[in-house]
């Protein structure tokens, strides 16, 4: 009888422990913000389904594959997180341009004739991807605007 009751005792208490650390993990993981998670095949469905008919009639599913695919090259190389808590050093900013022009030369040494016309539409709408999986911040505003922004010490010396 009392070995029974020293089971049922333990069962109990283990089940207490367990529904604790589980319930704290919930909670710690509710307050952390949701994971994007870029998945290439589901981005090339929204990316072509989006595009403008004049880019939908030249581009092949496979053609977006690859942009995208070096885009996502591209932006490992400038050194954007794969995920939000390896960001250490604040936001990454990349240039438009600098991602068509890489994408441009990948597309060339690969003999995938593409205009640049059609490899900015594809990243335009990537980012409208990048959007809906929650992947972007918002705008980052010139520094420079950024100055009068900053309070104003006022001038030292005499009066």
């Amino acid at each position: 009888m009392a070995i029974a009751a020293i089971v049922v005792v333990t069962v109990v208490l283990v089940a207490v422990i367990a529904l604790v650390a589980v319930g704290r993990e919930a909670k710690t993981m509710g307050y952390q913000p949701k994971q994007a998670v870029f998945d290439l095949e589901e981005a090339v469905d929204w990316v072509a389904d989006r595009l403008p008919e004049a880019i939908t009639a030249v581009l092949s599913y496979d053609d977006v594959r690859a942009i995208l695919r070096w885009h996502i090259e591209y932006l490992r190389d400038r050194g954007v997180p794969v995920r939000r808590d390896q960001n250490a050093g604040g936001p990454v900013v990349v240039e438009d341009d600098e991602g068509v022009a890489y994408v441009l030369m990948r597309a060339e040494a690969d003999g995938l004739e593409v205009t640049d016309e059609q490899v900015a539409a594809v990243l335009e709408v990537e980012l409208g991807y990048f959007g809906a999986i929650g992947a972007v911040g918002g705008e980052v505003r010139d520094p420079l605007e950024l100055e009068g922004d900053q309070p104003q010490l006022p001038p030292t010396g005499e009066p």
